[in-house]
């Protein structure tokens, strides 16, 4: 069986007053990068699908980087609208529906463990939930179920949180620390990645 992933970077970043997907992660990569590669370490990997807005792809592609290549980039109009109307618009893009990791652009810790350990544990036609010491993290992975009916909805006044509701829930537990940090403000990005894990 093989997973995509649907990877959210839509938001407008008002709070960090820059986009988030384009944040330093390291002397390397920036964070939608970083994300990728992880992702695209994994053998079992379909396709990414990168949902962003306007200002975010005309900012990726002057990068040119060589990591965006051969994924799906979709643009969402509407970026002021829940996330569960990008996760429509990368849904509508799957030929053949998969399980799919949705994975939050702000919190770019994921690890190639992390998703091995939630893709070889995932046994429901409902969600996986990781957990780090008892609190639910992101990212979580959707069920080909969920995901069908995602590609049907119409209706995107709800949260994902709503829709999700009335699917079966698993829980998995990770050991990956970091999972625990969203970055949506400057304050949130200094403590992190220049006093915690000192990059310049």
């Amino acid at each position: 069986m093989k997973f995509n992933l649907i990877l959210l970077a839509a938001g407008q970043s008002i709070r960090m007053q820059y986009p988030k997907a384009l944040l330093k992660f390291n002397e390397r990569y920036n964070f939608l990068e970083q994300i990728i590669a992880e992702y695209t370490k994994h053998p079992n990997l379909n396709k990414i699908f990168i949902v962003s807005n306007s200002e975010v792809l005309e900012k990726i592609a002057q990068t040119k980087s060589t990591l965006l290549q051969n994924h799906k980039i979709i643009l969402n109009n509407a970026p002021e609208k829940d996330r569960i109307y990008s996760i429509h618009l990368a849904v509508k893009e799957q030929t053949i529906p998969y399980p799919s990791f949705i994975q939050n652009i702000d919190n770019p810790f994921i690890r190639y463990e992390d998703i091995d350990k939630m893709f070889k544990n995932f046994g429901t036609t409902g969600f996986l939930i990781p957990k780090i010491n008892g609190k639910n993290v992101h990212p979580i992975l959707a069920s080909t179920k969920i995901i069908e009916e995602l590609k049907k909805a119409d209706n995107f006044k709800g949260s994902l949180r709503d829709f999700l509701k009335i699917y079966e829930r698993q829980f998995i537990n990770l050991q990956n620390d970091m999972l625990l940090h969203n970055i949506n403000t400057p304050d949130d990005y200094i403590e992190i990645f220049v006093e915690k894990l000192k990059i310049n």
